[in-house]
């Protein structure tokens, strides 16, 4: 196993283990039923999209949250091709540069660019990556909901 997963599980076990403690010793409350049922609501005669949304704002909060995550994943979505170009754009720079630096000894701080290109045209295409774009965006969606309900049920 490579240094990074070992690090990535030790920080697993040891938020699984520090939560456990917590709950064990009575720090966390446990979440009344989450998510909320859909009737618990009661706006069922509010007849605006707006007022029923409010509502349930207003009841949970993380519906906000979670709301504003959800548009972030669609604007994502769409912006997914932008972001190909933008590493497309950024590959061909670092494979100008890469070419200079193999022909040439070329500037002290090719090296450095070099570097931050290929970094940023493997960010961009990840990013735009359609089928990446939700996974993505499941990421703060579980930091908001252990934010708002804590870790254990």
């Amino acid at each position: 196993m490579s240094g990074g997963t070992l690090l990535l599980l030790g920080l697993g076990l040891s938020l699984c283990l520090t939560t456990l403690s917590a709950t064990a010793a009575g720090l966390l409350r446990p979440a009344l039923d989450f998510p909320l049922p859909i009737d618990s609501y009661r706006d069922q005669q509010i007849p605006s999209l707006f007022g029923k949304l409010t509502g349930r704002i207003q009841r949970e909060p993380l519906n906000l949250v979670a709301t504003i995550i959800f548009f972030g994943a669609i604007v994502h979505t769409f912006l997914a091709a932008r972001f190909r170009k933008l590493a497309h754009n950024y590959q061909q720079s670092y494979d100008a540069i890469e070419y200079l630096l193999h022909t040439t000894d070329g500037p002290p701080d090719f090296g450095e660019k070099h570097d931050k290109l290929l970094f940023r045209a493997q960010l961009f295409y990840f990013m735009g990556e359609i089928e990446a774009v939700f996974g993505v965006w499941l990421i703060p969606l579980f930091v908001a909901i252990i934010g708002f309900h804590g870790w254990c049920c």
